[in-house]
């Protein structure tokens, strides 16, 4: 059976003998993506006393977009220094100003 891998995580079959199993199985893939549930998160801590930190995610291409949210009073502190300085396939980097709190953590989302 082929599979891919769907918007929530789960393999979307592209083909199963049994058509009905194949519909509802797309069925309910296609209601937790209306319903927001897609599995585009991750979490990042930020590099103590150095100014990039390499963020490495299989959903990462050149063009995606990522969005970061803060998760903790140092991340929040940090974050009008962060900025996405560059992508890659499979990863990115966020370049950010050095200190030495080790708890800048961030909710990240991968789009596209």
């Amino acid at each position: 059976m082929s599979q891919g891998v769907s918007a929530v995580g789960a393999p979307v079959p592209r083909f199963q003998p049994d058509s009905k199993a194949h519909r509802q199985a797309i069925s309910n893939w296609a209601i937790n993506v209306n319903q927001g549930k897609l599995p585009v998160v991750g979490n990042v801590t930020l590099a103590a006393s150095t100014v990039n930190t390499v963020v490495s995610d299989i959903r990462v291409g050149i063009n995606s977009f990522i969005g970061l949210s803060p998760t903790t009073a140092n991340g929040a502190s940090a974050m009008p220094t962060c900025w996405i300085s560059s992508f890659g396939k499979q990863t990115f980097t966020i370049t950010h100003s050095s200190t030495a709190s080790v708890d800048k953590s961030f909710r990240y989302c991968v789009l596209g």
